[in-house]
């Protein structure tokens, strides 16, 4: 049976429902257009919500393989669940406070010589992150290849800070042209997936917002988004043309670069802006694989694995060459479990719909509301109090891109590839705050209070940096007069 419509309506409302209340908080300067909340609802759209919905239009069953009614009708209730405990859990304080204390701050402060030492320590990591995933050391190997975009994100944001505090300054604009583009042709480079693509891409727009457009008025601001997102379409529509194994698809060693890079090049002649080259990007079946995972898990086959996703970060580090049975990720055993030949080598998106009823059934759904909320909260708890902070906005922006593809899984996996990158990108930070001295944490909060109190004078901003209370105090604000044009700073309920 393909999606019933019900199920189908409910889906497109939740898309509805979500975007709507998105812009509508932008609108009102009640929260930051960029943030991790956004970005894991954009996700979440996208690889659940939107997903579903394009499913049920197209009313074709999935890969052939039958659903029962009763799968797709919890699926529906599992968005309305996730999307109820998320925003609550959202909307909390306490927890979201002591999470944050895992995000360090120590950092220098941002003189030009330890933002230009960040991008060298960045790139040197990220290229030597490349040839050290190449030797094949076990464990070394493993945290490397978490690492190689972590450090290259962190330098393009370093980069684009210092291009736009000095705009005229020449070296600062090669560097902010030069350091990008080299990141996106290693995005494309030895990789078969979008996600590197895409998080390099999401960093360049996340450092534009919070470093120059952040203040400015929201029309303006979401035509540049909207600009900026159409080039971004064509290049994602560009490399999905040419994705994939060089090997399989061309018949090409993947260790040559030059070859690999020119047949790719070739290949771009395929891709197109017309209803085929759009639809791989538009389209996903995450919504149909949590479906699947609903329908086939749960059974006395196939009972559920309580907090497989957790066991699987936790025990991921050991190496696969001492412990040769060490769990696989459920993206891989879920294609595995369909006893088709044609799926052993491919692997799916649960989604995290699915990943929830595959551990805990209809309990785990909300518990991973809960948790991703919490998590969101946490960090932009701690992002808006160190925006001014260049070296945590850098950092911060390495974990994009494992922010937006969290919801469509496998979350082991992003899991175990976000505190990688984490781990790397803020070690680099308070590295650079221990040989300064810094004080660039402090700093950067002394100077965001001074210019919002310069600013809004007449207002009581306690509760901004009152551990307890959220920004919702200043919802009511009027969108004029949070965002003049001279304005430095304003206000969020994160």
């Amino acid at each position: 049976m393909t999606m019933p419509l019900p199920v189908t309506l409910i889906c497109l409302l939740c898309t509805i429902w979500i975007t709507w209340h998105v812009f509508r908080q932008y609108a009102r300067r009640a929260h930051d257009l960029l943030s991790y909340r956004n970005f894991f609802l954009l996700g979440f759209v996208h690889f659940q919500c939107l997903s579903g919905f394009l499913s049920g239009l197209t009313g074709q069953p999935w890969r052939g393989q039958p659903f029962a009614t009763r799968s797709y009708y919890i699926y529906a209730i599992g968005l309305v669940l996730f999307t109820v405990t998320f925003f609550w859990a959202y909307g909390r304080t306490k927890i979201p406070r002591i999470v944050g204390k895992i995000f360090p701050t120590h950092s220098p402060e941002p003189a030009t010589i330890w933002v230009l030492a960040g991008i060298v320590l960045g790139v040197v990591m990220g290229i030597m992150s490349i040839v050290v995933v190449r030797l094949g050391v076990p464990f070394i190997s493993q945290f490397a290849a978490q690492t190689v975009f972590g450090g290259l994100i962190f330098a393009v944001v370093l980069a684009t800070y210092l291009w736009v505090r000095s705009p005229a300054n020449p070296f600062f604009a090669i560097l902010f042209l030069a350091l990008p583009a080299f990141t996106l042709f290693l995005s494309t480079v030895g990789t078969h997936g979008r996600r590197e693509l895409v998080s390099v891409l999401l960093a360049i727009i996340w450092a534009m917002y919070i470093f120059k457009w952040r203040y400015d008025p929201a029309i303006r601001t979401l035509a540049r988004f909207a600009v900026v997102s159409a080039l971004a379409l064509v290049l994602l529509v560009g490399y999905t043309a040419v994705r994939g194994s060089a090997k399989d698809r061309f018949g090409l060693d993947e260790n040559d670069v030059i070859a690999v890079t020119k047949t790719r090049l070739n290949q771009l002649k395929q891709a197109s802006l017309t209803e085929s080259g759009l639809m791989p990007i538009i389209f996903t079946d995450t919504a149909l694989c949590s479906v699947l995972t609903i329908d086939r898990w749960g059974t006395d086959n196939k009972p559920h694995e309580p907090f497989f996703s957790i066991k699987y970060f936790l025990l991921n580090p050991v190496p696969r060459q001492w412990w040769p049975d060490k769990p696989i990720g459920f993206g891989k055993t879920l294609p595995e479990s369909l006893n088709k030949i044609e799926f052993n080598i491919v692997t799916f998106g649960p989604g995290v719909i699915g990943h929830g009823w595959h551990e805990m059934g209809i309990f785990g759904i909300p518990f991973y509301g809960l948790v991703f909320g919490f998590l969101c909260k946490a960090m932009d708890r701690k992002l808006f109090r160190q925006v001014l902070n260049p070296f945590f906005v850098a950092a911060a922006g390495s974990l994009l891109g494992h922010a937006v593809g969290m919801p469509r899984g496998d979350i082991g996996v992003f899991m175990v590839n976000a505190i990688g990158a984490l781990i790397a990108t803020f070690g680099v930070m308070v590295l650079l705050g221990f040989l300064s001295g810094g004080s660039g944490a402090s700093a950067a909060e002394e100077r965001l209070q001074e210019m919002e109190a310069a600013q809004y004078d007449d207002q009581d901003w306690s509760p901004l940096y009152d551990e307890d209370e959220s920004y919702a105090a200043f919802d009511d604000a009027e969108p004029a007069e949070l965002y003049d044009e001279s304005a430095a700073a304003t206000s969020h309920d994160t």
